[in-house]
C-alpha cells in the first residue's frame, strides 16, 4: 500500500511542477549534475546488464550531449542470537551479509524534442557478495566465510533508453540493454577451534557462470538535476 501512495505522490508532484514550468531549459546542460532512483511493484530476476537492485545512480554532463554516469548499491544485514544460557550451554550466533555493485558507465543523448531525451551507451557492472557467521559456546567457535553460493560478478553491456522531463530539470524513464556478465565462487572457508586448536578448511571449488541476454526495466526512473 505503501508502494502505491510513493507513486501516486510521485505523480502528482510531477504534474504540479508541469503547470508551474513555461519556456525553455528543461533539459540538462554541460556540468550539471544528476540522481536517479528506481522504484517499481514488480519483482525480476534477469541474465542481462542492468542497473542492479538497490543502486542510486548519478549523472555528470562533460558536454550538453555526453554524460559519465554512475551506479552506487550497498545492501548489508547482521543478525546475533544468543540463547541465554551459561556455562556449557551458552551459544552466541552472529551472521553478517554485504552486497556491494558499482556500474561505471557513459552515454550520449540525441537530440530529441524540448522535453524528450533518447539516449545510448554502454557500462561495466562490478559487484561483490560476502555472507559470514561466528557461532561460539564456552569452549568452541566456528568462523565461516563466504558461506553458501556467493559469487562476485564482473560485466559489459550497452543500452538505450529516454528520459521525459515533465518539468525544469525533473525527469522520469525508461531503459533497455544488451549484455554480458561472467561470475566467479568465492571459496568457503571454514575455521574451527575447539579444545584449543584450529582446523582450517577451505575447498579449492572454482566455478564460473557466463551470462547474456537483454532487459527490459520494469520500473519507473526518477531523476532530478542539480
Amino acid at each position: 500500500m505503501k508502494k502505491y501512495l510513493f507513486v501516486l505522490v510521485a505523480v502528482t508532484m510531477m504534474l504540479t511542477a508541469v503547470k508551474g514550468q513555461t519556456g525553455n531549459g528543461f533539459k540538462p546542460e554541460k556540468g550539471s549534475f544528476s540522481l536517479e532512483v528506481g522504484f517499481s511493484s514488480l519483482d525480476t530476476d534477469s541474465a542481462s546488464i542492468s542497473i542492479p537492485k538497490g543502486q542510486i545512480r548519478g549523472v555528470y554532463m562533460v558536454s550538453d550531449n555526453l554524460a559519465f554516469r554512475l551506479g552506487v548499491g550497498i545492501d548489508t544485514d547482521s543478525k546475533s542470537d544468543d540463547n541465554g544460557q551459561t556455562e556449557d550451554e551458552w551459544i552466541h550466533s552472529t551472521k553478517r551479509s554485504t552486497k556491494i555493485s558499482f556500474t561505471p558507465g557513459i552515454a550520449y543523448y540525441l537530440s530529441g524534442t524540448e522535453r524528450l531525451a533518447p539516449y545510448l551507451g554502454a557500462e561495466l557492472l562490478i559487484s561483490v557478495d560476502s555472507k559470514n557467521s561466528i557461532t561460539e559456546g564456552r569452549n568452541f567457535k566456528q568462523i565461516i566465510r563466504n558461506e553458501g553460493e556467493l559469487f562476485n560478478t564482473f560485466g559489459i553491456g550497452v543500452f538505450s533508453g529516454f528520459n521525459y522531463y515533465f518539468a525544469k530539470h525533473l525527469y522520469a524513464g525508461v531503459e533497455v540493454g544488451l549484455g554480458i556478465k561472467l561470475k566467479s565462487l568465492n571459496n568457503t572457508v571454514i575455521e574451527t577451534t575447539q579444545g584449543g586448536s584450529t582446523a582450517t578448511v577451505e575447498p579449492k571449488d572454482k566455478v564460473n557462470k557466463t551470462a547474456f541476454g537483454t532487459e527490459f526495466n520494469p520500473a519507473i526512473r526518477l531523476g532530478w538535476v542539480f
